[in-house]
């Protein structure tokens, strides 16, 4: 009897805290969509090409050096930030480059996990926690 009392106590108000931190991971999420939205309002899209790739001696990472043609086909290359621990594209490889007209040495190479997976990651946390949530709150645990 007392430990039904003590569940009846402790499980519906740890499946409202449940939905609490969705809805924190949810607006998270949503604020993460707008940011890159907004990084990306002032960049354009294209195909560049994996011509080589520097070694930094210190860290052992590796930065491909890439090129690509803007939007009045002038070429461009550049040695992209994210480097690795081992080469990520074969040369040659076609990758996504994001650049501004303004700066075209700031590009980089970009990718749906680079671009949206902090975003796509913070959903699916809250959609965990929501389940979690619905499943304490239904007492199914």
């Amino acid at each position: 009897m007392k430990d039904i009392a003590f569940r009846n106590l402790i499980i519906p108000p740890l499946g409202i805290l449940l939905w609490a931190i969705s809805a924190l991971f949810l607006i998270f999420s949503f604020i993460a969509c707008i940011v890159e939205l907004v990084d990306l309002s002032d960049k354009y899209s294209t195909n560049g090409i994996i011509l080589s790739y520097t070694e930094d001696t210190e860290s052992g990472r590796y930065y491909p050096i890439v090129r690509f043609k803007d939007s009045s086909h002038i070429s461009h290359t550049f040695t992209d930030a994210t480097g690795s621990s081992a080469p990520l594209y074969s040369v040659g490889t076609i990758v996504q480059v994001d650049y501004m007209i303004t700066n075209p040495s700031a590009s980089e190479v970009t990718t749906l996990y680079f671009r949206w997976g902090l975003t796509i990651g913070l959903c699916g946390c809250a959609i965990m926690f929501f389940v979690l949530g619905y499943l304490f709150s239904e007492r199914l645990i």
